[in-house]
């Protein structure tokens, strides 16, 4: 680790489509402790793959979602997220804690949305 890190000893940072990504990463992860998973989808919100890996691996506590359109598909992620289980949603659903808009575009009528779920 360097200082270009910041010092941060207990986190990894992986880059790649989540689709492609995630799938493979997650049985790495099933003995840790505090999992939390960060997704910043494009406006077509997550893949349906990740969405059913993300909910149905338990040891993923917390999940913190940024969405530049919410109230597009990223809507249908959400409620994928936090219904009950259902045949390939089988993992304890998530429930959205916190909400924040994040104005990064000024002057407009468009925000990101920072969405903290646990469980």
């Amino acid at each position: 680790m360097n200082e270009d890190d910041g010092n941060i000893s207990n986190t990894e940072f992986i880059l790649g489509k989540a689709e492609k990504v995630i799938p493979g990463l997650t049985p790495t992860l099933q003995h840790e402790d505090d999992v939390v998973a960060v997704v910043n989808p494009a406006r077509a919100g997550l893949h349906r793959k990740v969405i059913r890996t993300l909910r149905n691996c338990d040891f993923i506590k917390r999940l913190v979602y940024v969405s530049c359109k919410p109230q597009g598909e990223a809507m249908r992620n959400f409620i994928d997220l936090c219904c009950p289980p259902v045949k390939k949603l089988y993992g304890k659903p998530f429930t959205p804690i916190r909400a924040v808009p994040v104005d990064m575009f000024p002057h407009t009528n468009h925000c990101e949305l920072v969405i903290l779920f646990e469980r």
